[in-house]
């Protein structure tokens, strides 16, 4: 019981960090190419949204503990 309460802890803590992303991104400025994505500004703007940290910290956490 216990090896199954891992296992779903870990899959749901991978599923709300990917939706941590794809939240945070679409509710960033639109990149119409990949000349947008590169910039400092969008870059920046990326990896210091919360929503992309929290993401990033669940899903690292879920690869960890696999």
């Amino acid at each position: 019981m216990f090896a199954l309460t891992l296992v779903t802890i870990r899959i749901f803590a991978g599923a709300i960090g990917q939706y941590c992303w794809k939240f945070a991104m679409s509710n960033m400025d639109e990149i119409d190419d990949i000349g947008d994505l590169l910039q400092f500004r969008a870059l920046f703007e990326i990896f210091t949204n919360e929503w992309v940290l929290l993401g990033l910290v669940l899903y690292a956490g879920f690869l960890w503990w696999w």
